[in-house]
């Protein structure tokens, strides 16, 4: 800008002067820079925040105002308002008007260092009109260890007499070692240490040191107990915490419910089994059938699963059905299984061999009843299963027929037997025209029970059948072949002068005939079930057998 002054005047003489003066005024922009932290001291580990202030406190705009920032390599960038205009540390404004500002807000990652440690941030701002500033700004990190420790009960429910394994974690959390780290445990005073891994540190059991615990790489420690059988409460207390030099400390406690639990004990067949479920709308009755070949062991397991006692005890007992009295035989009392013995039982269980010891056959129906104990004295109810032992082929035989029928469809039955169940029978069948050549035997199907089939013949002919019967522990008849005897036969003759087919002989068949008369079989409506006789011709002949098989 530029002033003009003029000044004029009489002189002594009375004359006018004149004086002039030109002063040129320069106007430019003064850029200054400010900055904050949040929080100072700030947490290894967490967020810091730097607040920026550029102001123009000059008379004259700044044009491409860019402030640069330079982190410390302790930091990480997150974000800023406003977002930088060109990576992470340079905002641009086009320009700041003379008595106005920008502000900055920036939000940094503060990496895991030791207590401390000092950040340094520097921020400058430059303009084309060459206006610079440039501020410092230094934090302070806060950096501590945080152990964190849980605790769980393994099982969560347990028995008196039963043992528990407890699992301890602890994990550093914070953003510096935890050091002189202890963990100490507080048992309740009804259960007693067993072992751990690692060991405890000192003679109670109770405690454990670790020099060292780095951020991020936990602790592990499983200590096992025991349950007193005398116990009588229904839940066990346990706790636990945590200390380190710095001052940190946490807590944890784990609880396990006691609640008593008999054992439960299954058979296990060793060889073939077959189960058969009985009455099941009643509930299920399970019945094994086994060769006399299969032993069987009783398996006891008790509960709760994982806190259990232990089986202490395991007591069983056996019978054999006696099919001429109709009732049980006791073959022997309650005596403990899987114990040594000089004479019979003897173990795994050999029902067919104590069949015999006992003086009875070897196969048949046996009923074994069972229960175990545990250590802290609880009782099963006792189990039982019949099992029946089949060591014999099943026999089967078809009924006699009429030597003759004169229907195509007729019933065949057939009889069973086996000492120790049939599984299914099998019908079989073979045809011939002349009762000399004969073709292969064709199955007519098979039945698990009523042993009868409807048997519907494709021609007249003659007939043989043979049945088959299987049990459950695999026995079976020997399948037919072309030299086997049958069962049962019949001639199948069948009944033209029923011309309708209706099962009665009457004025209805006389009545197709009558419509057919005297026709042959070049007569366009020829019906050979018109021509009774077979003699080619519709005539008196046809309705006279007719008459001989009249039943009205």
């Amino acid at each position: 800008a530029v002033l003009n002054w003029d000044s004029n005047g009489d002189n002594t003489n009375n004359e006018i002067s004149h004086a002039y003066a030109n002063l040129t005024v320069i106007s430019s922009p003064a850029l200054s820079i400010q900055k904050t932290d949040s929080s100072d001291p700030a947490d290894a580990g967490g967020e810091l925040v730097y607040r920026i202030w550029v102001n123009n406190t000059g008379d004259a705009n700044a044009t491409n105002v860019v402030v640069t920032e330079t982190y410390d390599p302790s930091t990480q960038f997150l974000y800023a308002n406003p977002p930088p205009s060109s990576g992470n540390n340079i905002w641009i404004f086009p320009k700041i008007v003379a008595g106005v500002g920008e502000s900055i807000e920036i939000h940094m990652h503060i990496n895991p260092v030791e207590n401390g440690t000092i950040l340094y941030n520097t921020a400058n701002v430059t303009c084309d009109e060459n206006s610079t500033d440039e501020t410092n700004e230094t934090t302070e990190v806060r950096s501590m260890p945080s152990p964190e420790i849980e605790k769980v009960s393994i099982p969560s429910v347990a028995e008196a007499g039963g043992s528990i394994e407890y699992k301890v974690w602890v994990n550093n959390t914070g953003t510096a070692p935890a050091t002189d780290v202890v963990v100490r445990e507080l048992y309740e005073s009804h259960i007693s240490f067993n072992h751990s891994y690692p060991p405890p540190a000192d003679i109670s059991h109770a405690v454990w040191t670790f020099p060292v615990l780095d951020v991020g790489a936990p602790l592990v420690i499983t200590i096992f107990v025991d349950i007193p059988p005398s116990f009588e409460g229904d839940m066990l207390h346990n706790f636990v915490n945590v200390t380190c030099h710095e001052g940190a400390y946490d807590q944890a406690w784990a609880n396990t419910t006691i609640r008593p639990a008999p054992p439960i004990t299954v058979k296990k067949f060793h060889g073939f089994v077959y189960n058969v479920t009985l009455f099941e709308e009643e509930g299920g009755y399970l019945l094994h059938y086994i060769t006399n070949e299969t032993l069987i062991t009783l398996v006891a397991t008790d509960m709760p699963a994982g806190g259990e006692s232990g089986v202490n005890h395991t007591y069983y007992r056996i019978f054999k059905w006696n099919y001429s009295s109709d009732k049980w035989d006791i073959l022997f009392n309650w005596e403990e299984y899987g114990v040594w013995n000089a004479a019979p039982p003897f173990y795994p269980i050999d029902l067919a061999g104590l069949g015999i010891e006992y003086g009875y056959s070897s196969c048949g129906k046996y009923e074994i009843e069972f229960y175990s104990v545990d250590k802290a004295g609880n009782v099963e109810g006792m189990e039982w299963n019949d099992v029946i032992v089949d060591c014999d082929i099943p026999r089967s035989h078809v009924l006699p027929l009429p030597d003759e029928i004169y229907s195509d469809t007729f019933e065949v039955e057939v009889n069973a037997s086996d000492n120790g169940g049939i599984k299914e029978v099998t019908l079989y069948y073979r045809y011939s025209s002349d009762n000399s050549s004969w073709s292969d035997w064709f199955s007519c199907g098979s039945k698990s029970s009523n042993y009868k089939w409807t048997f519907v013949a494709s021609e007249g002919g003659y007939y043989q059948f043979y049945s088959v019967a299987e049990d459950y522990v695999g026995h079976k008849e020997a399948l037919p072949n072309e030299t086997t005897a049958p069962d049962a036969y019949c001639k199948l003759v069948l009944s033209p002068w029923d011309v309708n087919d209706d099962g009665s002989i009457n004025i209805f068949d006389i009545v197709i005939v009558a419509q057919h008369w005297m026709e042959t079989p070049s007569s366009p409506d020829w019906c050979e079930c018109a021509d009774v006789n077979g003699d080619g011709i519709v005539d008196t002949g046809d309705i006279t057998i007719i008459a001989d098989h009249w039943t009205g």
